[in-house]
C-alpha cells in the first residue's frame, strides 16, 4: 500500500487482494453460475437460496446434499478446525 492512499483507497485494494486469494479456482456448484465459491461449495447468491429454503422448512441440508446441489460442512480440505474450538473440547472432558 502506498502512504498517500486514503483510508478507503486501501480498505479497497485490500479487499480485492483478499477477494483474489479467497476465491482460488474453485467455482460454484451450480453450473450456469461460475462465481467463485463462499462455502458449501457454492457462491454467496447460491447458498443464501438453498439456506432460505431450508430455512422456510421447503428442504433440508441432508436433501440438499444428496441432490449434489451443496457439499457438506465443513467439507473443503483447506478448512480446518479452529484452535479455540479444540481448546473447549479439552475443557469440557
Amino acid at each position: 500500500m502506498k502512504l498517500n492512499q486514503s483510508p478507503s483507497d486501501q480498505q479497497g485494494s485490500l479487499r480485492s487482494s483478499k477477494a483474489s486469494v479467497a476465491s482460488d479456482s474453485r467455482k460454484c456448484l451450480v453450473p450456469s453460475c461460475g462465481r467463485p465459491v463462499k462455502a458449501r461449495g457454492c457462491c454467496a447468491a447460491c447458498l443464501m437460496v438453498y439456506y432460505r429454503a431450508v430455512a422456510d422448512k421447503k428442504t433440508t441440508w441432508k436433501k440438499l446434499i444428496a441432490a449434489g446441489l451443496v457439499l457438506e460442512k465443513y467439507s473443503l480440505p483447506h478448512q480446518r478446525v479452529a484452535p479455540s474450538r479444540v481448546a473447549m473440547e479439552k475443557l469440557k472432558k
